[in-house]
């Protein structure tokens, strides 16, 4: 057993093995890192298309523009647009 742990620290103590390590390391963080954006993203996406749906259910109803801003943070124009989109479905 003493032969196995001296073998151990002297491979782990060369510049290929910390090297091999450090790459390691970074490959895990990257993955992690790219994991958070994605799930990031996909809320963020979601969040977007819920304030879409909810102004577009608004809209059919007649509420104000202004209102419509006021409960999904969406711009004016996006809200017009979203307005148009409907008006044109209508027809």
């Amino acid at each position: 057993m003493e032969q196995a742990i001296t073998a151990y620290e002297r491979i782990t103590v060369t510049p290929e093995f910390q090297e091999l390590e450090r790459l390691r390391a970074r490959a895990r963080h990257d993955e992690t890192s790219a994991l958070n954006y994605a799930e990031r993203k996909g809320r963020d996406e979601g969040a977007a298309a819920k304030a879409y749906s909810v102004a577009r259910s608004a809209l059919s109803q007649g509420l104000s523009l202004e209102v419509i801003q006021s409960i999904t943070g969406l711009d004016l124009e996006t809200i017009k647009s979203l307005g148009a989109e409907h008006a044109g479905h209508q027809k």
